[in-house]
């Protein structure tokens, strides 16, 4: 086996059968693990849905609950399990589209800071979860959404 003492391995895909077992193998082999999932304020929020979301909002459910009990699972070897639940995040093809401009900026009316966040946001976040800053920090769904999940 490849011996990965002082490394540091990110899985994404965590709650998974594939995820999980990548995780392991990690571990057994000395490496530090960080697992991450990627949710949406979805599924932090029981009550941020809209018409027709119904799967999408109960898929992003599941994922939280996924981290929550994958994380438990893994917390005595040693592996940290956590998602990431982006809100608005603007710069994407979907938030760019023409016929979507109208939701988003009642988004950004909805949202505490009056902006959308930037994918750069999501990406800084997840590396502070993967940091020793964040050695403590497991079975969490963090929300970078720029308050709205304060309301």
């Amino acid at each position: 086996m490849i011996d990965l003492i002082e490394k540091v391995a990110i899985v994404t895909g965590a709650a998974t059968g594939i995820g999980r077992q990548a995780a392991l193998s990690f571990a057994r082999a000395g490496a530090r693990v960080v697992l991450a999932d990627v949710a949406s304020v979805a599924g932090v929020m029981g009550v941020v849905s809209g018409p027709g979301l119904s799967a999408y909002s109960a898929s992003k459910a599941g994922v939280v609950g996924l981290t929550r009990s994958v994380a438990l699972d893994y917390a005595r070897h040693g592996i940290r399990v956590n998602a990431v639940c982006p809100g608005g995040i603007g710069q994407t093809a979907i938030t760019e589209h023409p016929d979507n401009q109208q939701d988003m900026q009642q988004l950004m009316q909805a949202t505490p800071v009056g902006h959308l966040g930037k994918p750069r946001d999501i990406a800084d976040a997840a590396v502070w979860l993967c940091s020793a800053q964040a050695a403590f920090v497991t079975g969490q769904a963090l929300a970078i959404d720029g308050g709205y999940t304060a309301w």
